[in-house]
Formats: C-alpha cells, structure tokens, sequence
C-alpha cells in the first residue's frame, strides 16, 4: 500500500515521497500535488517506479501545510486513493542585528544593553555575559533592554546570546565605563603685596562645579595634616578662585590650599612665602591744614579724606610695631569721618587718642598728651599736631 510523508523541511520548502508502489506497473505514473487544497504541479514517474519524490518550494517559514497528491495513468485512471499529509517548514533562524552597550552617565557603574532583531518567537531566553559573567538573562522577543552592573572602569567587551525555536546565536559589543570626572587643582600662586604683611592667592581647578569649596590655610612650619594643622585664612566657594590673606607679622610661612568635593578632601597644593612690612613714613600736615590748626586759616581745610589717611598712617604704624615686636595692639576701627560727617565726634577722635598712646607706650616714647575730650568739648588746633608729632616719635623708633 502507498505511503505519502514528509522527509525533510526547510524554512521554504518540504520535501515529500510516496513510497509502497507497485514495481511491476509498467506504465508511467502521473501525480498531481496540492497544498492547502489548491493544484501546484504535475510531474511523472517512469514505468515500474516503486517510489516518487517531489519539493514544494517557495513556502513560508514555520508554517504548517496541508499537502495532498493524486496519483493517475496514462489514461486519467485513479491508480491510488488519494494520499494527504501534514507538515510544517522550518522556523526561521534568528537573527541579532543590534546590539548596543552604554553607560548610563559618566561615573556611573551601570550600563544599558539593547538589542533588535528579527525570527525571535515570544518568550526566547536570552544571556548577557561580559568577561566570563552572565550580567543578564531573561525573555525576549524582537527587541528588548536590560541594565547591567559592572564593578571597574575601564574596557568590556558583552555578549548577547539568543535562543529561538531550537537554535542559538550571538552578537558581541566593546564599550567603555568611565571613571566620574573629579575636579582637582590644577595651579597654586601666592604672591606677597610689597610693603604689607598681605598676600595674593589665586589657583586654578580643573573640572570645577557647584559642588567645589577650598579653604587656605597657613602657619610658620610645614603642615603635618594639610586639613587641620595651621590656621585657616579662607573658606571659599567653587566661583572664587583669587584671594588676599594677610598675616600679623613679616617672616616666612607655608600656604596651601586645600580643595573639597561634596565636603570630601580631594588635593592639596602648598607653597612659602615671605611678607616684609615696610616701615611706615613720618607724617606731615600740609601748609594750609598746619595754618588752619594755628587759626591762621579755614578750618575746612582739614578735609574728611586726609583725616582718614592719617588714621592709615596710624594703623600701618601698629601693623610694623605688632610685626617687629609682637606688641599685639588692635588697629582703629572707628573714627573715620564718612562723607556725610559734618562734625568730628568726642568718642571718636578720644577713641584715636588713647589708640595712639598704647602705639607709643609700646614704642617707649611720649604720646599725644591727649587722653580724651569730652562731649561738646574743644578740639583745640594743636591737638592735631600732638597728635602727629607723637606718631612720628612712634615711627622713628621702629
């Protein structure tokens, strides 16, 4: 008795044969062949064949068919009943056609894997493996992302394996990981301003942001713990990057700058510097102010603004004597005339008095014989003069 079965598939085509025929039929065979019950072909066999086999081409794959085949004689007699059968052709393979790797964002340990592609049935299991570790693993269909963790920053190279309908394959991608971009500074200057006991810092970072503050900070000998030895001269934000420091004596000292990141300690640059205060010069009323002060003139020809510069003179005075001889005196804070003063105030001119005694008693010369005026008291024109004339004492023997 015939049979009619399948021997073979592809992803188009089924081969087929009818076997069991009689090989003693002397006569050629004619066979009709139908898929899905429509006619696709006739062929013939030669006389006495005991088997014919036939392809059925052009066919979509992993599909399953209907086949079918009528076996005649040369005179259109049915020589077999019909014979049918089912199968199927092969699935499709699948197929990677992308496979991408990137970190999320700089600095980060994470990546995103995606993928896309083509013949992957619903639910294939896919691995992703970097280095010899399975990173991944899951379902997937077309296309589908993961993230994965990876532990350093430096070069990798992932491998994207999926399996559908029985067979495997791979696509692999090299990325990198990048380490996070951490400021740093990247220059340290200091400069001492001539004839003061001040310094000019200024320094450069590299990768600088909001999130940067640095301090500067100084001391006679060189620091045995850049965040805590010393004493601090600045704290400052990520948008400063110049500062003055002033010291309270001349001498040589370390400086350095310390930089921090979200409060964390990155660097340090440190450097030395000498200040060397120079001695201050005697002072001198002009002409007119020394005739006004002897009633000789207008006394408006002391004005607001050399008066204020005598009180600089006076405290560059203390700054030399705390300098050369550790007096420790405080400078003036108060007592300069602002410009909308009219009148000089008793607290205030006393206040410059009794700072300019302490400046000569420490200098172990006379002071101005002027220890205070009292409110709505004379401000007599020689006060003046006392005045500077007990500075200059002071100054000469510095």
């Amino acid at each position: 008795m015939a049979s009619f079965y399948a021997t073979s598939t592809t992803t188009s085509s089924i081969s087929v044969i009818v076997s069991g025929m009689d090989s003693s039929f002397p006569r050629t065979r004619y066979f009709r062949w139908y898929r899905n019950g429509s006619l696709v072909n006739t062929t013939t066999s030669s006389p006495y064949a005991s088997s014919k086999t036939y392809t059925y081409s052009g066919l979509s794959a992993g599909t399953s068919y209907s086949l079918m085949v009528k076996i005649y004689d040369s005179d259109n007699a049915t020589l077999f009943s019909t014979l049918s059968t089912y199968a199927s052709t092969s699935a499709a393979s699948p197929v990677i056609s992308s496979f991408t790797v990137s970190q999320t964002s700089v600095g980060s340990y994470t990546a995103r894997c995606s993928w896309s592609g083509s013949n992957i049935a619903y639910g294939s299991s896919y691995t992703i493996t970097v280095s010899g570790w399975v990173k991944a693993s899951g379902t997937t269909s077309g296309s589908g992302s993961v993230n994965i963790t990876l532990d350093y920053f430096q070069q990798y190279t992932a491998t994207l394996q999926i399996t559908s309908s029985g067979r495997t394959v791979s696509k692999s991608y090299t990325f990198t990981m990048t380490a996070p971009v951490i400021p740093a500074l990247s220059s340290f200057y200091v400069s001492p301003v001539s004839g003061s006991l001040n310094v000019s810092c200024s320094w450069g970072i590299t990768n600088n942001k909001s999130s940067v503050t640095t301090e500067v900070r100084a001391d006679v000998s060189s620091p045995s713990n850049y965040q805590t030895s010393g004493y601090r001269k600045g704290y400052y934000s990520y948008s400063t990057t110049s500062s003055t420091i002033t010291f309270d004596k001349s001498g040589t000292f370390y400086v350095w700058i310390n930089l921090f990141n979200n409060s964390e300690y990155v660097g340090t640059i440190i450097r030395t510097v000498t200040t060397s205060l120079s001695k201050p010069s005697l002072w001198y009323w002009t002409q007119s102010e020394l005739n006004a002060f002897a009633n000789k003139g207008d006394i408006t020809a002391l004005t607001r603004t050399r008066w204020n510069e005598f009180l600089s003179q006076i405290n560059l005075a203390i700054s030399f004597c705390n300098s050369a001889r550790g007096s420790g005196l405080s400078t003036i804070t108060s007592g300069q005339m602002m410009g909308t003063d009219k009148i000089m105030y008793a607290t205030s001119f006393s206040a410059v008095c009794q700072k300019l005694n302490a400046v000569c008693s420490s200098s172990n010369v006379t002071g101005c014989g002027i220890s205070s005026v009292s409110t709505g008291g004379t401000i007599y024109g020689y006060y003046f003069t006392n005045l500077s004339a007990a500075l200059n004492r002071a100054i000469n023997t510095m």
